[in-house]
């Protein structure tokens, strides 16, 4: 799992690191090598007794979800993957609430930075007086984040952004690069027509332990980590966490 670069980084133990990264392995394992059974359970047992009961196939996707949900195989896939979701934040608890002081600190001098007219604002935000967050977001725990987005306990609080930032880390398998910009810069690339990497042998599952054979597709070097442009359909094979270059 890589680590971020930017300021809302989270110093962590060794012990924390791989807590983090036996989570964010699980999930790959539930994500991929799981769910890909879901669809050998289904053509197996699922769909055949929804043939002989109904005479038809499924005509939907609602038909199909019903029919699946009484498995047992289904109701154990989705239960470990509710519950790697919430490892997610769980794995980031303990080294966010030990950095919290500090994080407080980088909120302060931020925004003395702002206020200031010989210090150069990295960017502002005010918000419209009485603002509410939406019913939407603040009703529940968007992807069982707890304390959700809006979360905001005392003055001057970053944990929100903190415990996002580093648990979408553990969530992507640290695919989404060490800026977690890699949706916006795969994109821009690809509109310049400044395509870094196109794989060129695809291997099982999103994270494998083979790196993705890739070859390069202009003079630069990779980024933080390899993709194929935007993500296209049955292309978009991730390989492992090192960089791959050249």
């Amino acid at each position: 799992m890589l680590d971020l670069k930017h300021e809302l980084k989270l110093d962590k133990t060794r012990d924390e690191k791989a807590r983090m990264n036996f989570v964010s392995g699980l999930r790959a394992h539930v994500l991929n090598d799981m769910a890909s059974g879901m669809r050998a359970v289904w053509d197996a047992e699922v769909e055949p007794a929804f043939r002989r009961s109904r005479g038809r196939r499924p005509k939907d996707g609602p038909e199909v979800h019903a029919a699946m949900k009484p498995n047992e195989s289904f109701k154990f896939y989705s239960s470990l993957r509710v519950t790697t979701q919430d490892l997610v934040w769980q794995s980031v608890f303990p080294a966010l609430e030990r950095n919290r002081g500090a994080l407080k600190e980088k909120a302060a001098r931020l925004a003395r930075g702002s206020r200031s007219r010989t210090s150069k604002a990295r960017g502002t935000l005010t918000l419209q007086p009485g603002f509410d967050v939406p019913r939407s977001v603040s009703a529940i725990d968007v992807h069982l984040m707890a304390g959700n987005y809006d979360g905001e306990y005392e003055e001057g609080d970053l944990a929100a952004g903190s415990l996002y930032d580093n648990g979408l880390a553990v969530f992507s398998f640290g695919l989404m690069g060490q800026n977690l910009d890699d949706i916006g810069q795969s994109i821009a690339g690809f509109i310049k027509g400044d395509r870094f990497y196109v794989v060129t042998q695809a291997f099982s599952g999103i994270v494998g332990t083979n790196r993705a054979s890739v070859r390069s597709s202009s003079k630069r070097d990779c980024p933080d980590f390899c993709v194929n442009g935007p993500y296209l359909p049955q292309e978009a094979v991730y390989g492992d966490q090192e960089r791959v270059t050249g």
